[in-house]
């Protein structure tokens, strides 16, 4: 729906990330009980995490945490 309520073609991009079995686990179960697809969880999340502040504050807060980047092996 456009912001004039209008509908509108939805633009989404499929994408594939490798997660932690627990986590993983845990968003299934999640959008299972609450009846939501997971995908919906995983883009609500993200949407709040950069409402959190710019690019460089959030790099910061992931590196601080351990997060580097992934190679595939």
């Amino acid at each position: 729906m456009r912001r004039d309520g209008r509908p509108g073609t939805a633009k989404v991009a499929t994408v594939s990330h490798t997660l932690e079995m627990a986590l993983a686990e845990r968003l299934r179960e999640f959008a299972f009980r609450e009846r939501i697809s997971e995908s919906a969880v995983i883009e609500h999340a993200l949407l709040a995490f950069f409402c959190q502040g710019d690019d460089a504050s959030l790099g910061k807060q992931l590196r601080d945490k351990g997060a580097t980047l992934r190679r595939k092996r």
